[in-house]
């Protein structure tokens, strides 16, 4: 690598991408494993500054990285974080610099950044607000009667397509199986994912849903999530707990790998994935 040789910042970036693999790539594998040692005696001995770059808190996105895996970082926390850690015109970039890119690392898109996060913060406890109020069964019941029809409305008149029936359908068998047994929980990922997907424009055929390949990566959603809801990622929960084991971080992982092999290679899924990995995130919080 040259001049990069376990530079903070190269190693970050390289870490950061050897989480992404599939299962077998002893490559990535291995390399996941020497930059996470690398950065790890960089926190330890206050060695992440390097020549190529000088931002305002590289430390706490390295600590952040090492500390919660790529699948475990719910998108609006590590937002926040960043936030805290972006300079903005303050940051200094050899690149930046020789290349003339005024327009990295400037504080407009710092505010903007703060702007947008507000308001969906307001939204979101706007909504939990409602959601308290609202504590029957049945008032609970209605809202999302309301909510579904509102939905298959605006998709028909902004997509002109019609997902009043798969969209009630899909709803209405999840409904069926709560209280009956345990599994309604553990499919939920696959109900958000195709209400997401409906609500999209993409109508999926019986024919594609009754298919293996549908089954196995609807399968492995479920699994993956229903994980990561039980707070088994690397023993972090929301309060930011170490409490898991390594076996149970090494399914997550394996099972995240297996899903993106799946999502990757499979055609009819090629416009859903950041939806599977959206979806992904929503179950984290126990």
């Amino acid at each position: 690598m040259g001049e990069t040789d376990k530079a903070p910042t190269a190693m970050y970036n390289l870490y950061r991408c050897s989480q992404v693999s599939f299962p077998g790539e002893k490559i990535l594998d291995d390399a996941n494993k020497f930059t996470y040692n690398i950065l790890q005696n960089c926190l330890l001995n206050n060695q992440s500054l390097d020549k190529w770059l000088i931002a305002k808190d590289i430390h706490g996105e390295i600590r952040y990285a090492l500390e919660v895996p790529w699948f475990a970082s719910l998108p609006r926390v590590e937002t926040r974080l960043y936030l805290q850690q972006y300079g903005g015109a303050n940051d200094i970039w050899i690149g930046k610099m020789l290349h003339r890119m005024p327009d990295i690392s400037n504080n407009v898109y710092l505010e903007a950044a703060k702007l947008d996060y507000n308001k969906c913060q307001s939204q979101h406890q706007f909504e939990w607000t409602i959601i308290q109020d609202n504590e029957t069964r049945q008032m609970l019941l209605n809202n999302l009667l309301q909510f579904l029809h509102q939905l298959s409305e605006e998709t028909c008149e902004t997509l002109g397509k019609d997902i009043h029936l798969q969209l009630y359908s899909a709803w209405g068998t999840w409904l069926m199986s709560v209280g009956e047994d345990k599994t309604a929980r553990q499919v939920e990922p696959e109900l958000l994912l195709r209400s997401i997907n409906l609500c999209a424009g993409h109508m999926v055929d019986d024919d594609i849903i009754s298919s293996i390949d549908y089954k196995n990566i609807s399968n492995i959603t479920n699994k993956v999530c229903f994980k990561l809801e039980r707070g088994k990622v690397s023993g972090i929960n929301c309060n930011g707990n170490h409490n898991g084991s390594h076996e149970s971080t090494n399914e997550v992982e394996s099972d995240m790998k297996e899903l993106l092999q799946l999502s990757l290679s499979m055609s009819i899924f090629f416009l859903y994935n950041p939806i599977i990995w959206a979806v992904s995130n929503l179950f984290q919080w126990p």
